[in-house]
């Protein structure tokens, strides 16, 4: 049951993170705006298409976020679980 709401509560902080890669040329802004600026070019301005942001998939995201934060805790303060109760009150 823990390990359910701990996995819960990453995949939903993760989902929450803007997309990041940093092997592209220019923030994902910068894309997102040339993208739309080609697509005014063509013809194709309708503010109904969004551009999604190139980067990490959700998996990567929620990868990353456990080396970063979970693991971290769950060696403090020896479960991830308590870490985030703890965080809470």
């Amino acid at each position: 049951m823990k390990a359910r709401t701990v996995a819960s509560i990453m995949r939903h902080v993760a989902s929450r993170l803007p997309s990041y890669d940093p092997d592209a040329s220019g923030s994902s802004a910068d894309a997102l705006s040339k993208a739309k600026k080609d697509q005014d070019k063509e013809g194709g301005g309708g503010d109904d298409e969004v551009v999604p942001p190139v980067g990490q998939s959700e998996e990567e995201r929620l990868e990353k976020l456990y080396e970063q934060v979970a693991w971290i805790l769950g060696r403090k303060y020896g479960n991830v679980y308590d870490a985030f109760k703890l965080a809470l009150t």
